[in-house]
């Protein structure tokens, strides 16, 4: 199902073929060189069947349904690299250094107010021209020395936050700390690691998580 609709939301029609039958050879060909073994085992030996789980699918999500196998998703995707471009040029302009994990950004951490804020002003750009407003910046200035963040009024803002979350949780990184210790206390699994020949990269590593949970 899944993969139905990934190829539907990103199929669109041509002169040789309607959307639906370019929605279905595409979900048939990733079957049969990425997923054959399943394929296989849900008994999925035709196109039939397809074509009436794409159905079902239409028949479920009535609201988007005409979008689907129309070429919707090639423009969705553009405007998604749009976003992505203007949170790079932003944050070139400023001489921050960014780099991109598809539609994640690392920066560098002091910095992480400003690129959740500027991702939220990006978006919201985007998609005023469907809801009829957008973001407004929650930052209206950083002061250099005490880090301290002075805000607008937030209350008109559109409640876009929920959408932009920070990659790692500190308890995550408090859990792979610990297991890092584990590691690096270890006799056997020093030698199992190398731990002679690496021991600069561990050290690196332990740098960089204690200065995450500090």
């Amino acid at each position: 199902m899944k993969v139905i609709m990934m190829s539907a939301i990103n199929a669109q029609p041509d002169e040789k073929a309607d959307g639906d039958t370019r929605a279905i050879q595409a979900t048939w060909d990733t079957l049969i060189k990425k997923l054959n073994k399943e394929r296989i085992t849900h008994g999925i030996n035709s196109y039939d069947g397809l074509y009436e789980m794409l159905e079902a699918i239409k028949e479920r999500h009535r609201p988007i349904a005409e979008f689907l196998a129309s070429g919707e998703g090639i423009k969705l995707q553009r405007e998604d690299s749009d976003i992505a471009i203007e949170i790079i040029k932003q944050h070139t302009r400023m001489h921050v250094p960014i780099l991109t994990v598809h539609d994640s950004f690392i920066v560098p951490r002091s910095f992480a107010p400003f690129t959740k804020d500027i991702m939220n002003q990006a978006y919201g750009a985007l998609v005023a021209k469907y809801l009829g407003e957008a973001y407004k910046s929650e930052i209206e200035t950083i002061n250099c020395l005490t880090g301290e963040i002075i805000c607008n009024d937030t209350s008109n803002n559109m409640n876009v936050n929920g959408l932009i979350k920070s990659a790692f949780k500190r308890d995550e990184l408090k859990d792979a700390y610990m297991r890092f210790e584990q590691r690096a206390s270890s006799a056997q699994l020093r030698r199992q690691f190398k731990w002679r020949n690496h021991r600069y990269q561990y050290d690196k590593v332990q740098e960089l998580l204690v200065e995450f949970l500090v």
